[in-house]
């Protein structure tokens, strides 16, 4: 499903299996998707939230669905992390600089 961003690169979805993010690194944003029971998906937001202009590359949600966190890449490297409604908006909760320099991607569980 297109979403008019730029290099979607990494795809997280919650654990209810309901709701979908893409990290678009080109365009330093979120798109929002709906995951219906047959497994289709619905854009519900081509630009969900935003990581300040310095990409957004891997990202998890947290095991109870509750948040999303991205590794936004490029200078300043940051962690951005946004809580998730249950309608898949998303809500920038922070950011936590001084990622390791050289960082590649984002482990999470």
């Amino acid at each position: 499903v297109s979403n008019g961003q730029a290099a979607a690169c990494w795809v997280s979805v919650t654990p209810d299996g309901k709701l979908a993010f893409t990290a678009n690194a080109g365009a330093s944003n979120i798109s929002s998707y709906a995951i219906d029971k047959k497994g289709n998906l619905s854009l519900l937001a081509a630009q969900a939230g935003f990581t300040s202009n310095n990409g957004a590359l891997d990202m998890a949600v947290s095991p109870d669905g509750k948040q999303l966190h991205v590794f936004a890449s490029r200078a300043p490297q940051q962690i951005v992390s946004f809580t998730i409604s249950a309608n898949g908006s998303l809500t920038k909760i922070g950011t936590q600089g001084g990622v390791i320099p050289g960082s590649a991607g984002l482990g999470a569980n």
